[in-house]
């Protein structure tokens, strides 16, 4: 029995002892990689890498830094192919989910605009149905590049029209910006340019609508800045001086943004990105602290300034024209607290806006502002709103639908509600029926308490 045991050690020892020269051998390799790496010798960190991965499988930093060398080497066919052999590893670090998160942006940014190019849809305004190639009314350039300064790059297609406008202040064209979180893509401003206007974005993540150049501005321009808390570009109403705008260094001129937007092309762009620093990876954060004391205080100063607006207040409402006159409490979000909505008196218009207000990192900001007069606001149990129009409510929906509509989604990523589907030809009923088929939580009749210092003092004691 004695002689068994030993035996039995005896092999245990000896695998032990083999685990650990394929650990060591597995260690020279990666050294070695490493080195090539550095050197940017690919094809021999490739090989030394293969090798490490012999010795042990199973080692998830090993796949991680040969799909990073197959991506420097340009061969994205096999980087792919390793980070799905990656997937199939249980319990990844958060650091190592990070490192995957980073190498496969590549494939996720291409996955984008294949898509786009081939349906016509990428999120937001910019949709349609049907392909690129079919649009014959307009030319859609694009570009990957980094405009809101976090270290990860956006992409930003130029739609350009084809047809010649009548007069200098017509269409040329629209840029729409798009940051890509969680695999998905987001439309964080979309810019009407007209025949002799451009757009300049700068080193500091801001923009200006410019006619002219910056040496020689012609009229007024617009400025705005990236609002990170919200992933949005925002109106800034304090504009810098010219002087100011031309001692900004220039990241990118709308005029050079010259290329068309088809597979090919697309395939060049995505080889051509850097690759991004696992670091600046976004990771949301579904564990944050909410002082509803703080939230109170910051819809007051909303709705006290609503109540003594006399002005145009960009800070307040960007585009919508007239003053709120009611108001509502209700989570809208999903997140366990309020949210502020506030019905507006378009001057000049018989039907009212609305906008809904909500608290992110300690600011309050206008998450959803359909700016454009609207007939009706319905907020479903889900949290995706619909926007109605043509002077008709909740009841015409429900009983005599389609009729032309805004429909967003909140989501929690960004903190704010995206445009997911817009139709004004009244065409599409099964999808218009399938929204209004669920159950309401709001609609602008709750949107009734008047904008008085009592009702404030009252509803947010």
């Amino acid at each position: 029995m004695k002689k068994r045991i030993y035996i039995f050690l005896a092999f245990v020892l000896l695998l032990s002892g083999c685990s650990s020269i394929s650990k060591i051998r597995a260690s020279h390799h990666i050294k070695a990689a490493e080195k090539y790496l550095l050197e940017e010798d690919y094809e021999q960190a490739i090989i030394a890498l293969n090798k490490a991965i012999e010795l042990e499988p199973k080692n998830v930093d090993n796949y991680l830094l040969l799909a990073e060398a197959y991506q420097k080497d340009g061969q994205l066919n096999k980087s792919k192919s390793v980070l799905k052999k990656i997937k199939r590893f249980d319990d990844l670090t958060d650091e190592e989910i990070a490192k995957y998160n980073a190498l496969n942006m590549k494939f996720v940014y291409k996955d984008i605009l294949t898509n786009f190019y081939n349906t016509g849809k990428i999120g937001g305004s910019i949709d349609f149905d049907g392909t690129i190639s079919e649009d014959y009314e307009n030319t859609y350039l694009f570009k990957i590049v980094d405009v809101t300064g976090d270290g990860i790059e956006e992409i930003i297609i130029y739609r350009k029209s084809n047809e010649e406008p009548f007069d200098a202040q017509g269409k040329k064209g629209d840029l729409f910006i798009y940051k890509v979180i969680e695999d998905k893509a987001f439309e964080i401003d979309n810019i009407f340019i007209s025949k002799d206007r451009r757009e300049i974005f700068f080193n500091d993540s801001s923009h200006v609508n410019i006619s002219g150049d910056l040496s020689s501005i012609q009229g007024y321009y617009s400025y705005y800045t990236y609002n990170d808390d919200i992933s949005e570009y925002q109106y800034n109403e304090e504009e810098p001086s010219l002087s100011e705008l031309q001692q900004k260094k220039v990241l990118l001129d709308s005029d050079s943004i010259d290329t068309v937007l088809n597979i090919e092309n697309i395939d060049t762009e995505i080889e051509n990105m850097e690759l991004v620093d696992p670091d600046d990876i976004y990771v949301s954060d579904d564990t944050k602290d909410i002082d509803i004391n703080n939230v109170k205080s910051l819809y007051k100063e909303v709705l006290y300034r609503e109540y003594n607006f006399d002005g145009y207040d960009y800070e307040a409402k960007s585009y919508v024209v007239g003053s709120a006159y009611q108001f509502a409490l209700k989570d809208v979000t999903g997140d366990g607290v309020d949210d502020l909505i506030l019905r507006i008196d378009n001057a000049h218009n018989y039907q009212d806006s609305f906008a809904i207000y909500s608290v992110v990192n300690g600011k309050t900001y206008s998450i959803l502002d359909n700016g454009a007069p609207c007939s009706d606001i319905i907020i479903f149990e889900d949290n995706s709103t619909l926007i109605t129009n043509g002077g008709h409510n909740y009841i015409d929906y429900i009983t005599s639908a389609p009729y032309s509509y805004d429909y967003y989604l909140y989501n929690s990523s960004i903190s704010r509600f995206i445009l997911e589907k817009e139709d004004y030809n009244n065409i599409n009923d099964e999808y218009l029926n399938n929204i209004i088929k669920k159950s309401p939580k709001l609609t602008g009749d709750d949107v009734n308490i008047e904008i008085t210092p009592e009702n404030i003092e009252n509803m947010l004691k």
